[in-house]
């Protein structure tokens, strides 16, 4: 005795035996809503992890880093995992830092520009670690930008990154 495929089944495990097997897709039938096979299921749309590969007609696995992705590029990254080796995401990429120009944001999970003047900052838009040499606020003192050194701190001759240091 053999069981016909249940729909949404267009094909399943060789008409096995058993019912179960009936359930068991190997194609979809593109007549329903449900026309992506994934793990021997017919769905509608591809899982968390996952993306569309229209070439099988079914769902693969997305970039390991990536906690989503594109629907249609398991390789572009719509969110990353925040436990993983890579939790910020970079434009489409989950990198394990953040580039120069951009802070790590803890909470978004997310590479955020640092806001004007910093160049290149920590933990915050705000949190500098450079200036940018082509602003008013070009001096860098104590995480901070600023229009001239403090009191009691200049940049030395020598140097072209514009550092306050305590005048000696």
């Amino acid at each position: 005795l053999k069981f016909v495929c249940t729909a949404p089944c267009l094909t399943c495990v060789a008409n096995g035996p058993t019912v179960a097997d009936s359930k068991r897709c190997t194609s979809c039938n593109t007549i329903t809503k449900d026309i992506i096979l994934y793990k021997e299921t017919c769905i509608e749309r591809c899982p968390a992890k996952t993306f569309y590969d229209d070439s099988t007609y079914g769902c693969k696995d997305c970039n390991s880093n990536c906690l989503e992705c594109n629907y249609e590029n398991g390789n572009e990254c719509t969110s990353c995992d925040p436990k993983g080796v890579a939790p910020y995401l970079d434009g489409v990429v989950c990198k394990a830092t953040s580039p120069f120009g951009t802070y790590a944001d803890r909470d978004l999970h997310k590479c955020m520009p640092c806001t004007a003047p910093c160049q290149s900052c920590n933990s915050g838009p705000l949190d500098c670690n450079t200036c940018d040499f082509k602003s008013e606020k070009r001096y860098f003192e104590a995480g901070k930008c600023l229009t001239g050194c403090d009191p009691g701190y200049t940049v030395p001759l020598d140097r072209t990154d514009f550092l306050c240091v305590e005048c000696s």
